[in-house]
């Protein structure tokens, strides 16, 4: 909740960070204050977005809503529908204004000697198969676990998906929404992974979640955030490269791998104009540039904000871990 926090809400409530009204904080002082839009707009500005660099939070006040039953699960298609998966993408990020309750990840996954992908469709209401999923449930699938249930059925069963007690690496890039530029993203994946497809243990996956205008508005609620996204820059597409294997030996070269999926990405994106500065810290690998990616304005801001709550850099030097405003 300092950097993000995308839910199967986000559409109608916003992102994680956008729903906090009050931390409870410990300063680099010692001293304990309630930063909130009133009391603190400046460090509350900084707080949503800017990681751990300001202070440590010891309590978050939330928004709640009332959740009931909904209609969700896995549901598993062949390679060949990639096509049909990514148009579909496209077309529900561009009308995400009338399918506010949807939520959405199209995963595209290596295991065991086969591609296939993994997709969540998520809908906050008990509706079995809403109209907003229509273009996706159409197309031909494996098998699917698609069902009316509780958020916490669903929450555990995207948890199991993901094996524990394995190495693991992300890295993110943000492009424009664009099904055709999404192939490409995935056959440079393939490309890549073939490449370590022999590392003992190996499951990579290419995520692809979709960052919706009505995600992007609720970024102004109070007061906006540091995230440095404008309306106008969507619908994007918010893309993780995560890869999970079992031998150190093998970090370097599948480290390597990811980088390039993102840096063959980017290049291609700047060729067809659908390049977004922006790196989602939640999924960022060491040495991107997050803060960078928030803007010019945006990080001088919390440059100044963290000078002034931080004087002596406590949380730039002693505070190990995450991504610093300062190297």
């Amino acid at each position: 909740m300092e950097s993000g926090g995308i839910s199967f809400f986000s559409g109608r409530h916003g992102w994680a960070l956008d729903s906090v009204k009050n931390y409870q904080v410990v300063l680099a002082n010692g001293q304990i204050h309630n930063v909130n839009r009133k009391s603190n707009p400046h460090l509350y500005f900084a707080l949503r977005g800017g990681g751990n660099n300001f202070a440590i939070i010891t309590r978050f006040d939330l928004e709640t809503f009332p959740q009931g039953l909904m209609w969700g699960g896995l549901t598993l298609h062949p390679p060949t529908t990639n096509a049909s998966i990514y148009n579909a993408f496209e077309n529900l990020a561009n009308d995400a204004t009338a399918n506010l309750d949807t939520g959405l990840l199209v995963t595209y996954v290596y295991l065991n000697g086969s591609y296939f992908f993994v997709n969540n469709y998520e809908y906050a209401l008990p509706t079995p198969f809403p109209p907003a999923f229509e273009e996706f449930t159409a197309i031909p699938n494996i098998t699917s676990t698609q069902r009316i249930t509780t958020l916490s059925n669903l929450t555990i069963e995207l948890n199991d998906s993901s094996p524990n007690g394995l190495r693991e690496h992300y890295t993110t890039a943000t492009f424009r929404v664009n099904a055709a530029f999404q192939v490409q993203i995935l056959e440079i994946f393939v490309q890549e992974i073939d490449t370590i497809r022999d590392a003992a243990g190996i499951a990579p996956v290419l995520v692809m979640q979709p960052i919706t205008s009505p995600m992007i508005r609720l970024f102004r609620k109070n007061g906006g955030n540091a995230l440095g996204i404008d309306e106008m820059d969507g619908p994007l597409n918010l893309i993780n490269v995560a890869i999970m294997w079992s031998d150190e030996a093998d970090d370097e070269r599948i480290i390597s791998a990811a980088a390039r999926v993102i840096s063959r990405a980017n290049e291609m994106a700047r060729s067809m104009g659908l390049e977004n500065r922006f790196v989602y810290q939640n999924y960022a690998s060491r040495g991107q540039d997050v803060f960078g990616g928030y803007g010019e304005e945006n990080e001088r801001r919390l440059l100044e904000i963290s000078r002034k709550y931080d004087p002596d850099r406590v949380f730039q030097n002693l505070q190990p871990g995450y991504f610093k405003l300062e190297g």
